[in-house]
Parts: C-alpha cells; structure tokens; sequence
C-alpha cells in the first residue's frame, strides 16, 4: 500500500526537520519497487557523464523509487566510513541502450575496495523536481 501512495505522488520529506551541525548526512539511497500511475511512453536520450551511451530509450511509467537515508548500526562494521553529499529523492524508470564495450573501473567504497564490471544501464533516475513560487505582498 506504501508504494502505491508514493506512485501516485506522495512526497516524503525526509529532510524537512533541520538537521543540527553534527548530525549525519542522508548520503546513501534506499530503493522500493513503486506502482506509478503516469501513462507509458518512450523517451530517445543519450546520457551524457563518466559514462557516455548514446541512442538510449526511457521508458516511463517509474519502476524504482529511491529516497534518502542514514545507514546505522551496521553488523559487522564496514570497513570504511564517512559521509557523502547530502542526497534528494528520485525516481527511476527502466533505460535500454545500445550495448557497449563494458567498463571495468576500481571501486572503493564504505563496502570496500574492488574492481567492478559496467554494461549498459538499466535504469535512470530523476530528481523530484522542486517547485519555485513566487509571492507579493502588496
């Protein structure tokens, strides 16, 4: 039922309580499955960044909403820690793009250091966009 309601709009304000100087960061995305109510269609794209892949389709409606968070009290410990920029919500919706030579790249993460194997994406996730009003007092 959760995931319904975030399909059809829900917002969830995770940040909205100010944060106080020492407090963590939202650094890290958790990711549910979402019923989204936008009607299909197809999107041509090419996504541009460290990794360029040009020719690809977005498919909408959004199969994957991540929201921002904490991660605590991990068992065991990670092996490494530290806080990341602060994150925003999003939402993803499946991508296919013309297959590619794939990337290996070293990784290092709280998780460890290693080296990983790209292929093509799979997903695209977009920023909520964030409204702009504009008030006058007379």
């Amino acid at each position: 039922m959760m995931a319904n309601a975030i399909g059809r709009g829900m917002i969830l304000v995770l940040a909205a309580s100010a944060l106080s100087a020492d407090a963590q960061v939202f650094d890290h995305l958790k990711c549910s499955k979402v019923a989204d109510s936008q009607p299909k269609a197809k999107y041509q794209a090419d996504l541009n960044g460290p990794l360029f892949d040009a020719g690809c389709v977005i498919k909408v409606p959004g199969v994957l909403f991540c929201a921002p968070t904490i991660k605590q009290n991990v068992t065991p410990p990670p092996p490494a820690s530290g806080n990341g920029p602060s994150l925003q919500s999003m939402l993803c919706y499946k991508v296919k793009c013309p297959k590619g030579v794939p990337l290996t790249t070293d990784w290092s993460d709280q998780f460890g250091t290693r080296t990983v194997s790209v292929s093509a994406p799979k997903l695209l996730c977009a920023p909520a966009l964030v409204s702009t009003t504009t008030t006058t007092t007379p």
